[in-house]
């Protein structure tokens, strides 16, 4: 889990927690954490949980990464509190163990393994209850649409201001484009590894990568079979062509 305050000027600060050990942060989707403006570059950087530390490292992008004012030059260990400058956003690293040893973390920690499994439609709904129970109106609204396919519209919008990890963990796609046409189906019925958005596959031994958008599915299949994130809008044989018009929306903007 990785928690964040993402500041921008003349806004409210914005509390966001990623259940990830990989974040990745930059301007378009496909990142997990989104931020839409000048001097943040399409890919920026990434925060990765590793040996129980949090490392900040900067994608070699134009305008740079700034950690307590200092732009950064390697990758640094980070510890709660530290500031990081990504264009004219600042985003401070919330603390980690309180949140893992709190009973709502417990039990939100419980549904997560539950819902990874296969065929757990059923578990899904009740994670949404209780999810509605905490607050998290969106990501009730969003993991029900996605198991009963109503409100698809509503539920795309929601989609851009939920990290994308998350989305990956609680849903279960049909994989497309599989060039075996044996594998198993479905993402829930794939092993979950270190990456949030890539399962391996045993029969076609290569990884299946979950895409937020058909466009972006394009460019990740690659001789491989694809999952889209059920909530992204869809068109017949969106796979198929060589091109797609990039979808517009942002996670959070200045």
């Amino acid at each position: 889990m990785i928690n964040l305050v993402v500041r921008a000027h003349g806004k409210p600060d914005r509390a966001m927690a990623f259940d990830t050990t990989d974040l990745a942060i930059g301007r378009v989707q496909g990142n997990d954490l989104v931020l839409l403006a000048s001097g943040v570059a399409m890919r920026h950087a990434r925060i990765i949980v590793k040996d129980a530390s949090y490392v900040l490292i900067d994608l070699r992008s134009t305008a740079g990464t700034l950690l307590n004012g200092e732009r950064l030059t390697a990758s640094r260990v980070l510890a709660q509190g530290d500031r990081i400058q990504i264009g004219s956003f600042e985003v401070e690293l919330g603390p980690f163990a309180e949140f893992r040893a709190s009973p709502q973390g417990a039990i939100e920690a419980r549904f997560h393994e539950v819902v990874s499994r296969p065929d757990a439609d059923e578990d899904r709904l009740v994670y949404a209850d209780w999810l509605e129970g905490i607050g998290q109106d969106d990501r009730a609204a969003y993991l029900r649409g996605v198991v009963d396919g109503s409100a698809r519209e509503r539920v795309a919008v929601i989609a851009r201001g939920i990290p994308r990890s998350w989305r990956a963990l609680v849903t279960a796609p049909p994989i497309e484009q599989c060039p075996r046409g044996a594998c198993p189906g479905r993402w829930d019925r794939l092993p979950r590894g270190e990456n949030d958005l890539v399962r391996a596959c045993d029969i076609c031994a290569m990884g299946i990568a979950f895409a937020a958008t058909a466009f972006e599915a394009r460019g990740l299949r690659h001789e491989r079979g694809v999952v889209v994130d059920p909530a992204a809008p869809r068109v017949d044989d969106d796979l198929a062509g060589q091109s797609l018009q990039r979808p517009s929306g942002v996670e959070i903007k200045p």
